[in-house]
C-alpha cells in the first residue's frame, strides 16, 4: 500500500467523501477514485463501507508512518465538512 494510498485509507475510516479527501490531500477526485479502487483490491474488498471497517479493525497498520498521517482528531475532518459545506452554499 502505498503512502498516499494509505492516507486516503484513513480519511475514508473518518468517513470523508472523496471529495473531500481530495481537499485535505490537494489532489483531484479521479486520484481519490483511483486510490479507492486500488485499495479494493489490494485489500480484496468490495465497498467503500468494507474499506471503513477494515480501518477499525486493523489499526496499527495504518499507524506505522504516523509522522506523515492526517491529524488524528475529528477536528481537522469536522473543520474539512465545514469548509466543503460553506462552499457548496456560495
Amino acid at each position: 500500500m502505498t503512502e498516499r494510498e494509505r492516507d486516503t485509507l484513513k480519511w475514508i475510516g473518518r468517513g470523508l467523501s472523496n471529495k473531500l479527501i481530495a481537499r485535505e490531500l490537494g489532489i483531484s477526485d479521479s486520484t481519490v477514485k483511483v486510490y479507492v479502487k486500488n485499495l479494493l483490491r489490494k485489500l480484496d474488498l468490495h465497498s467503500r463501507l468494507e474499506l471503513a471497517a477494515w480501518v477499525y479493525a486493523h489499526p496499527l497498520t495504518l499507524a506505522r508512518d504516523a509522522s506523515r498521517a492526517p491529524a488524528e482528531d475529528a477536528t481537522s475532518a469536522k473543520e474539512a465538512m465545514t469548509r466543503a459545506e460553506k462552499e457548496s452554499l456560495r
